[in-house]
C-alpha cells in the first residue's frame, strides 16, 4: 500500500469521529506512509506492521490490551484447572484465581518464575490470559517512527473474582525514532477484589533505533530521553499476590545493549522477572537499571545442564532491588 491513515478528523460528520483500524492475527501491513492520528489501530493476537515513515500523534494509538487470541486460563504461563500445566509452572494452592505470566510472574505463580517465558531481545508472544484476555503481540519496523501517542499491549484487569492478564509484547525498530510524550507500555492487569487473587505479569518490551531525536518523556522512570517504556506487573489483592515486572531492553542510539526493569513499588519478596531466552546461556549488557523493587533473575531454557554466564559493564538502581546471579547469592542494586 501506498498509504494508510487512521484519522477521524477526516470524517465528513459533523463532529470529528474516533476512527479504529482492526489487525487481525496473522496479519502483515506494508506501507509507505502510515498516519495514527485521533484513531485507533486495533492489534489482536500477533502483528507486524512495516512503514518507510509510520507518525503516531498524541491522539493516536496501537491497541492491543487484553487481545490477546489465548482463550480464557491459557498460554504458556499457564496452569489449567484440570492439573495439565506448562511444565514447571505451579501455583500457590490457595490461588483461588490464576493469573496469567509472561515477562513477569502472575501472582500467586511460583516464587522461582517457572511460568515465565519470551524473548528479551525479539519479543513476539503474547500474554497468557487469566479469565479475561492477555496483551497481544505487535512488531514494528519503520524507515522513520514519530511516536507521540502510545502503543499499549498489555494485559486486561481481572473483574470481579477474577486476576489480572500478563502484558504482551511489542517489539519496535526504527531507523530514526523522533517525537515526545510518548509511550509503549505491556503492563499486567490488576485483580479484581477477591482473596487468592493475583495481579498479571509484565509483559516483554524491546525498542531498536539507530537514531534517536526523541524528546524525553519527564515522569518517564528510565530517564533516557526516549518514550516511557513499562512492563509493570498487576496489583493483586494484597502485596503477596502482585504480579511482577516484565522486561525492556533498548538498543537505541546513545542507549546501547540496556535492560530495564521497573518493579512499579509492588513486594518485592516473592516473584522475579526472569530472564529466559530459549537456548541462550551467555548475556551481556553495556547497562542494567533496576529500580522499585525489581528482582531480576537468570534461568536459560532448552540448555540442559549448562552453566549461565551473565556480563554487565554498568548497573544502577535506587537500592530497593535485587540481581538474582544464582540459587545462593543475591546483590543489591
Amino acid at each position: 500500500l501506498a498509504s494508510v491513515d487512521v484519522d477521524g478528523r477526516a470524517s465528513t460528520a459533523s463532529t470529528a469521529a474516533t476512527a479504529t483500524l482492526q489487525l487481525q492475527t496473522g496479519t502483515t501491513l506494508s506501507v509507505d506512509s502510515m498516519t495514527v492520528a485521533y484513531g485507533t489501530v486495533q492489534v489482536n493476537g500477533q502483528v507486524e506492521v512495516v512503514a518507510d515513515w509510520l507518525n503516531v500523534t498524541s491522539d493516536g494509538t496501537f491497541d492491543g490490551k487484553g487481545r490477546s487470541s489465548y482463550a480464557a486460563y491459557t498460554g504458556p504461563g499457564a496452569q489449567s484447572w484440570s492439573g495439565a500445566e506448562t511444565p514447571g509452572c505451579t501455583w500457590n494452592p490457595t490461588a483461588s484465581y490464576r493469573a496469567g505470566s509472561h515477562g513477569g510472574a502472575g501472582g500467586g505463580s511460583n516464587t522461582e518464575g517457572l511460568c515465565i517465558y519470551g524473548s528479551t531481545f525479539q519479543p513476539t508472544t503474547m500474554g497468557t490470559s487469566s479469565a479475561v484476555g492477555g496483551g497481544a503481540a505487535l512488531k514494528i519496523t519503520a524507515g522513520g517512527l514519530r511516536l507521540d501517542g502510545t502503543i499499549d499491549v498489555g494485559g486486561n484487569p481481572g473483574g470481579t473474582h477474577q486476576s489480572g492478564a500478563a502484558g504482551g509484547s511489542a517489539w519496535v525498530t526504527a531507523d530514526v525514532l523522533s517525537g515526545s510524550g510518548g509511550a509503549i507500555t505491556a503492563n499486567g492487569g490488576a485483580t479484581g477484589t477477591h482473596n487468592g487473587a493475583g495481579g498479571g505479569g509484565g509483559g516483554r518490551l524491546a525498542l531498536y533505533c539507530a537514531t534517536s531525536n526523541y524528546e524525553g518523556v519527564g515522569s518517564a522512570s528510565h530517564g533516557w530521553e526516549l518514550p516511557a517504556l513499562t512492563t509493570h506487573g498487576g496489583t493483586g489483592e494484597s502485596d503477596a499476590w502482585d504480579g511482577s515486572a516484565g522486561s525492556v531492553y533498548v538498543d537505541c542510539d546513545s542507549v546501547t545493549n540496556a535492560l530495564f526493569v521497573d518493579g512499579n513499588n509492588h513486594d518485592p519478596s516473592p516473584l522475579p522477572t526472569v530472564l529466559t531466552d530459549p537456548g541462550v546461556t551467555s548475556w551481556a549488557f553495556d547497562t542494567v537499571r533496576l529500580i522499585k523493587t525489581a528482582k531480576l533473575a537468570f534461568a536459560p531454557a532448552d540448555t540442559g545442564d549448562a552453566t549461565a554466564v551473565v556480563s554487565i559493564a554498568a548497573a544502577s538502581g535506587d537500592a530497593t532491588s535485587w540481581l538474582h546471579l544464582k540459587t545462593t547469592t543475591d546483590r543489591a542494586a
